[in-house]
């Protein structure tokens, strides 16, 4: 709830300054500016984000297919807390070439 509070926050606010523009000075040029790269910034971390819960799916299908719904939830609550404990996790697992049979990839 609170990243799609968050987006639709900056979705309605990256529309002030261009419904204002014709009035500002240039300390409010300036701020418009700092929080428009804030905003930027805020949107690149959403789909680093949701880039990173992709990958950690994918792999964790490949590695732990019974636990990969798991560590995309732990991914997604803890951030880069559940990916560093992903990572770390993940090296006693080898990719599943078959989940029908036990042959693996080191």
């Amino acid at each position: 709830m609170k990243k799609i509070l968050t987006l639709s926050t900056i979705i309605l606010t990256l529309f002030i300054p261009v419904v204002s523009a014709r009035t500002l000075n240039t300390e409010d040029t300036v701020g418009i500016l700092f929080f428009a790269a804030y905003c930027i910034f805020i949107i690149a971390m959403l789909i680093f984000q949701i880039v990173v819960c992709l990958w950690v799916y994918r792999d964790a299908k490949k590695r732990m297919p019974e636990n990969a719904t798991l560590w995309l939830i732990a991914v997604l609550v803890g951030n880069i807390f559940g990916f560093i404990v992903y990572l770390i996790i993940r090296k006693d697992h080898p990719v599943i070439i078959n989940p029908s049979s036990t042959e693996t990839i080191a």
